[in-house]
């Protein structure tokens, strides 16, 4: 399947970068923290072969600490390449080389500094993800919400 090339060239992207990775079916989840975990998902679109990028912070909690979670589940969320208000939707079979290198030049360095809830609300402000009503409060912050 074309879409676990893509997952598996994702975590070796991360990996390479000395993040740690681990991977379940369409996902990768980077473990920035202890309590910190970055998502990377491949979603198929209901109408076509293409698939949406989602990508999404998780902060793992008392009341929720699933080591695995699904992007939707994500207090903090967005797609790659968002533009104009339309999400991105990829050919996997023509574009699977972009969608790497879009994740390799916006969504690896960049998470390099997050350390604590500090530099992730820095981190989520900086690269226009929008939370969720619990991650509203979670964050305690006035970014945009969905």
């Amino acid at each position: 399947m074309i879409f676990m090339d893509v997952i598996s060239q994702i975590v070796s992207l991360y990996r390479e970068n000395d993040f740690k990775v681990r991977k379940k079916a369409k996902s990768c989840y980077i473990d920035l923290t202890e309590d910190i975990i970055f998502v990377v998902n491949l979603q198929g679109s209901q109408w076509s072969k293409c698939h949406y990028v989602n990508l999404g912070f998780f902060l793992l909690t008392d009341e929720n600490n699933n080591r695995y979670p699904p992007h939707y589940h994500c207090q903090a969320r967005r797609r790659l390449d968002v533009s104009e208000g339309e999400d991105k939707c990829y050919d996997l079979s023509k574009e699977s080389g972009l969608i790497v290198q879009l994740v390799d030049e916006r969504y690896v360095q960049n998470l390099k500094p997050i350390h604590d809830i500090d530099s992730l609300k820095r981190t989520i402000r900086g690269m226009g993800f929008y939370l969720s009503r619990k991650g509203g409060v979670i964050f305690e912050t006035e970014i945009e919400k969905y």
